[in-house]
């Protein structure tokens, strides 16, 4: 050890000395200090404790919302059909459930939002449901809209979307269906001014998916 060592921890002792001192005439503040330490202390181990809990429940909550259902409906089919007897525009989702039970409790959603320059907004929204799904088998959401509202809205139209969604139990084949949901393939597409029958048209021109931040959703 070095002179200037000795010398740092000499006065470094002379410093505990005067503090203890000190504290001993002044049992309040010691009191005060020892007082605010334990808090200090017990304050951590609270939050210690919640952190440990919160992740527990965590992990127990995702574990009971394991899919168990057998169904699988990662396959979802987006279409756009000209419906030439009503001269509606039809925006269709196909889920065909390819697992080896029933999706239960299904239920589908469709939205359709389009902003126009003039702020104004056209919207609409709808659901689907059905006791069960059975495999191999398909079901459709649709919305139809007619083409010359379509097209009305496509002179002063800004930006908009067209979204599916669909959710299920996911309770096991053997247990009723029930309690936690299991949320299915959705898709997004957004929408933009194309033809359809030679008249310019509010529609889909390209039916990649997008997100929500209008960023496309490469296929994996």
């Amino acid at each position: 050890m070095r002179i200037g060592d000795h010398k740092n921890v000499a006065v470094g002792e002379k410093y505990m000395k005067t503090i203890i001192v000190w504290l001993s005439a002044h049992p309040i503040v010691a009191w005060l200090i020892t007082g605010f330490d334990v808090l200090a202390g017990l304050i951590i181990v609270v939050w210690l404790t919640i952190w440990v809990l919160a992740h527990l429940f965590a992990l127990i909550h995702f574990r009971r919302r394991k899919d168990r259902s057998g169904a699988d409906l990662s396959n979802a089919v987006f279409a756009i059909k000209h419906d030439d007897a009503l001269d509606e525009i039809v925006f269709s989702w196909t889920l065909t459930n390819r697992g080896n039970f029933g999706a239960r409790q299904l239920r589908m959603g469709a939205n359709f939002r389009a902003n126009q320059k003039d702020g104004q907004i056209a919207s609409l929204r709808l659901t689907k449901e059905m006791a069960v799904l059975a495999p191999g088998d398909c079901v459709e959401v649709a919305i139809r809209i007619a083409r010359s509202e379509l097209g009305r809205q496509a002179r002063d139209f800004d930006e908009g979307s067209v979204g599916f969604w669909c959710n299920y139990s996911l309770a096991s084949p053997k247990k009723p269906a029930g309690g936690f949901v299991a949320f299915g393939p959705k898709q997004r597409f957004k929408l933009a001014v194309g033809q359809i029958g030679g008249q310019n048209c509010i529609t889909v021109t390209d039916l990649m998916p997008i997100d929500y931040f209008q960023h496309h959703i490469v296929p994996i």
